[in-house]
């Protein structure tokens, strides 16, 4: 497959190329540091004059900058692809959102309408946690890990539930412009590390999917691989971030919910917790769950019984 480009005029192109690193990172300073500084100028009140947020959060009007920087491509192979930008640690990256991005919000607007009406009670992330329960009892009836894991989350116990803040949503506007994510759900996997320079904190993101679940083992090993290499440079991993999807024209279905699955549980205690994260994020498309590293050591594994909260 081809890495799709979306230009300025937001039409799509195709490109292979990979930028040197010296000219990508003043491609990445010339396209992100405008953009951001303009952006943060921008914060729009809901009881200004952009319609109100369905949250009644303030909101911000973006463009996302992924968009318009070429990233490396380190994989691409069949369906796989492993992407990484390097870009400056801005302070909106960390800001909780909502923010408005055009791919994200298509993909928002058409969760929300089949959802039904009142959208933003109906996307809280404890709402979705119980509706998953009522709708598809088979989740938590055919593994009780995965309800010990969302009652535990639900009752705040597990972790800290916000808005997606703006890296998050970068990141998943990025995919939707490349998946469509209503007909067909698809995930990522992303790393995000940072290192301190002269010029200001900087930040690789790596960027995994297969355009279907994860994680993809082909791309896991040479991220891995990447990510260990940058360790040994003085990066240090901030997070790692998965997203979970709303399968809704299936026929066993599901709603996205902002808690680790049993398979998260696995992968991020065996795979990412090596590694030292800070955290790791789970996103639903509306909401995260940030889990720091006493989380982490808490996760229960698939098949392993903990005491009932």
């Amino acid at each position: 497959m081809e890495i799709a480009e979306i230009g300025r005029d937001g039409e799509r192109g195709t490109s292979g190329r990979a930028l040197s690193p010296s000219l990508f990172r003043s491609s990445v300073r010339r396209l992100f540091v405008p953009v951001l500084t303009a952006l943060t100028l921008t914060v729009v009140s809901c009881t200004g004059s952009a319609p109100p947020d369905p949250a009644g959060e303030t909101s911000v009007s973006l463009r996302n900058p992924l968009l318009f920087a070429e990233p490396e491509v380190l994989l691409r192979e069949g369906d796989v692809v492993l992407l990484r930008w390097e870009i400056d640690d801005e302070p909106i990256l960390w800001q909780p959102g909502p923010h408005r991005l055009r791919h994200l919000e298509n993909w928002r607007r058409a969760i929300q309408e089949a959802i039904g009406e009142d959208p933003g009670p109906r996307t809280d992330p404890r709402y979705l946690i119980r509706r998953n329960r009522e709708l598809y009892p088979w989740l938590e009836s055919e593994n009780e890990a995965v309800g010990r894991i969302n009652r535990r989350v639900e009752s705040g116990k597990l972790g800290r539930l916000r808005p997606m803040n703006g890296l998050e949503s970068f990141l998943l506007d990025f995919h939707a412009a490349r998946y469509p994510l209503v007909a067909k759900p698809s995930e990522l996997g992303a790393l995000i590390l940072s290192r301190p320079d002269r010029e200001g904190p900087r930040l690789r993101v790596y960027y995994l999917t297969d355009g279907d679940g994860l994680p993809p083992k082909r791309g896991v090993r040479t991220v891995l691989e990447s990510a260990h290499r940058d360790l040994g440079a003085g990066w240090d991993l901030r997070t790692f971030l998965h997203n979970h999807t709303f399968d809704l024209g299936s026929e066993r279905g599901m709603l996205a919910i902002a808690a680790p699955s049993p398979s998260d549980v696995h992968f991020i205690r065996t795979v990412i917790a090596p590694l030292k994260p800070d955290e790791a994020w789970i996103v639903d498309g509306f909401h995260s769950i940030e889990l720091d590293p006493a989380d982490l050591a808490g996760l229960e594994l698939p098949g392993t019984q903990t005491e009932e909260d």
